[in-house]
C-alpha cells in the first residue's frame, strides 16, 4: 500500500470538480443511441390457439408463446398491469419490455416447474379446485367467489383455466416453500452490524483520455473510415410493413417526413428524429445485426434515405442530414473518439499504453491528488458513505447506489483491494486498481459512524423478511445465466411477432 507521510490521515478537502466531456461519454453515445431505440412491439396478442412461437428453451425443453399457456398469461398480465400504471394505455414502446419479461419468468417457470416434478411435488383435484376460487378469475364485484358465473362458463374456457392452474401449482409450491425459508436471528444482527460504520471514498478514473494525441493521430490515419461521421435523423417503426410503407413514401416525395416523425416509436421523435453527428463505428455497433448496412447509410448523400435496419427498436429508416465528413486528427473530440474506439474494441493496446504513465501519475496523485487530476484532465469521483460489504449483500449500504460510473464497485469485486481500501486511512492513496482497460486510483476521505440503531434494526427486520424472495431472485438468476438456458427471444420476436 502506497502511504504518504503528507497526506496520512489528513482529511481531504473536496473541490468543486470542472465539467469535461469523458471518454465515457464517447462510449455512452452508441449505448444511449440503442436505448433511445428500443423497447418496442405490436399491440395485439393472439387471439386463437393457432399458433406457437417458440423463444428459447430449459434443459431442452422448449419455451412456447401458446394461446393459454404460462407464457401467454404472463404477457396478458404484464401488459394489464403497465396498462393500469398507464391510465389504461399501453404504449407501443412497451412492447417488446412487457414479451421478453414474460419469456425470462416463463423460463423460470420451466426450471422450477422441472424441480418441482423431480421433488414430487404433486397436486390433488381439491388443490387445483381451490387454486380456481383464489385466482379471482369468476369473482364478483364483491371480489367473492361467483359460482353461478363459474356455471355459466363454456367449457373451454372452464378447462383453460383449469389447466393452467393445474401446470402452475407445483411451481408455486416450490417458489413458496423457497420464500418461507427462516432465517436464524443471528445471520439478520450480522447483516446490520455490517452497516454500523461507514466510509466515504474518491477516486480518479485514469482512462482511455490518457493514450497519447500522437498514438491516438497514428491509429486514426490507419483507420479513417471508423471515425468519419454524419449528421442522421431517424425514425422508427413497429414492423417492416409500416417501416417499408414510409420509406416507398419518402423515397418519392409522396410522403412529409414531420408525419412520420409524428409516428416514429423511438426516442428521436421529440427533436424531429435528428440524432445529431454520428461516428462510423457507433453506427457500426447499432447496426451490427445488419452486415454492411452503416456503409450504406453513409453512402446515401445528402437527404438520402436508408433502411428499414433491423435496430433494437424494431425497423428503422436513417435519412442523412449533411454530406459524410472526413475526420480530422487534429481535432480533440476526433482523438478522444479514437481513444474511446481503442479503449472499447483494443484493450490489450490500451492497457499497454497505461501501463508505462500510471505509476507516475499515482506518485504525483500522492502529493497532490486534486492537482494532478486537473493537470491530466481526469475525473474525480466521489462516493460517499458506503460499508465494507464482502458477500456483496444488498442489505448493506455498498458504493453500487453511490458509485456513478461503477468503477470502484468492480474495483470492490477484488478482496485484497476491498480490504486493503476500508482499512486504510483516509488521505492514503492506494496502488493503481486495473479496471478493463481502465485504472483507478482510490483514496478514503472519512469514517463515520452510522449511529442510528433504528435503521440498523430495520435493515435487520427487513433481512428477515425479504431474504427469501432474495434467495429466490438467486435461484432465478441462476436459471437465467444457466447454460441450459438457450435465449432466442430477438430471433424469435423480429421473426415472428415483430413483424406482424
Amino acid at each position: 500500500m502506497a502511504n504518504n507521510d503528507n497526506v496520512g490521515a489528513i482529511t481531504p478537502k473536496k473541490k468543486e470538480r470542472k465539467a469535461r466531456k469523458s471518454i465515457g461519454w464517447f462510449i455512452g453515445v452508441a449505448i444511449l443511441i440503442l436505448i433511445s431505440l428500443t423497447f418496442v412491439l405490436p399491440t395485439t396478442l393472439f387471439s386463437s390457439g393457432n399458433s406457437s412461437i417458440t423463444f428459447g428453451s430449459y434443459d431442452n425443453n422448449d419455451i412456447n408463446l401458446e394461446y393459454g399457456n404460462y407464457f401467454y398469461n404472463t404477457l396478458q398480465n404484464l401488459a394489464n398491469s403497465y396498462a393500469t400504471q398507464n391510465g389504461g394505455i399501453l404504449p407501443d414502446n412497451l412492447w417488446m419490455q412487457i414479451y421478453y419479461q414474460a419469456f425470462q419468468q416463463s423460463a423460470v417457470f420451466t426450471a422450477l416447474s422441472e424441480a418441482a416434478k423431480d421433488a414430487g411435488i404433486k397436486t390433488t383435484s381439491t388443490m387445483v379446485n381451490q387454486a380456481i376460487i383464489d385466482s379471482g378469475y369468476w369473482n364478483n364485484e364483491e371480489g367473492l367467489f361467483d359460482s353461478a358465473r363459474y356455471n355459466s362458463a363454456d367449457n373451454n374456457e372452464r378447462n383453460t383455466v383449469k389447466s393452467y392452474q393445474e401446470q402452475l401449482l407445483p411451481f408455486r409450491y416450490l417458489a413458496e416453500d423457497i420464500m418461507n425459508t427462516r432465517t436464524p436471528n443471528a445471520a439478520g444482527e450480522f447483516i446490520s452490524s455490517l452497516s454500523e460504520t461507514t466510509k466515504s471514498f474518491e477516486y480518479i478514473v485514469a482512462d482511455g483520455a490518457l493514450y497519447g494525441d500522437e498514438e491516438a493521430a497514428s491509429y486514426g490515419s490507419g483507420n479513417p473510415a471508423l471515425f468519419a461521421s454524419i449528421d442522421l435523423s431517424a425514425i422508427s417503426f413497429n414492423s417492416k410493413d409500416e417501416a417499408d410503407s414510409a420509406l416507398s413514401a419518402l423515397a418519392s416525395s409522396n410522403g412529409d417526413w414531420a408525419t412520420y416523425v409524428a409516428q416514429s416509436v423511438d426516442g428521436f421523435a421529440s427533436n424531429n428524429g435528428s440524432m445529431g453527428s454520428v461516428y462510423k463505428f457507433q453506427l457500426d455497433s447499432i447496426l451490427s445485426a445488419e452486415p454492411n448496412a452503416s456503409e450504406t447509410v453513409f453512402s446515401a448523400g445528402v437527404n438520402g434515405f436508408s433502411g428499414p435496419y433491423a435496430t433494437d427498436a424494431g425497423w428503422t429508416i436513417f435519412r442523412s442530414d449533411s454530406s459524410v465528413t472526413a475526420p480530422d486528427f487534429t481535432s480533440p473530440d476526433t482523438l478522444l473518439a479514437v481513444k474511446a474506439y481503442i479503449a472499447s474494441n483494443e484493450e490489450e493496446m490500451m492497457v499497454a499504453y497505461l501501463d508505462q504513465i500510471i505509476n507516475d501519475i499515482a506518485t504525483e496523485a500522492s502529493l497532490d491528488f486534486d492537482g494532478t487530476a486537473e493537470k491530466y484532465d481526469l475525473e474525480i469521483v466521489e462516493v460517499p458513505n458506503i460499508a465494507e460489504n464482502p458477500g456483496n449483500s444488498q442489505f448493506v449500504i455498498s458504493s453500487a447506489y453511490t458509485d456513478i460510473y461503477g468503477y470502484l464497485t468492480q474495483a470492490l469485486t477484488d478482496e485484497t483491494f476491498s480490504q486493503a481500501l476500508f482499512d486504510s486511512e483516509p488521505g492514503v492513496i492506494l496502488p493503481p486498481q486495473k479496471v478493463g482497460s481502465t485504472y483507478i486510483l482510490a483514496r478514503g476521505v472519512e469514517n463515520t459512524a452510522t449511529n442510528n440503531d433504528y435503521m440498523l434494526s430495520m435493515m435487520s427486520t427487513m433481512y428477515d423478511t425479504y431474504s427469501g424472495q432474495l434467495i429466490l431472485q438467486d435461484l432465478e438468476n441462476s436459471i437465467l445465466t444457466s447454460d441450459k438456458f438457450v435465449d432466442n427471444f430477438f430471433e424469435a420476436y423480429f421473426s415472428s411477432v415483430g413483424t406482424n
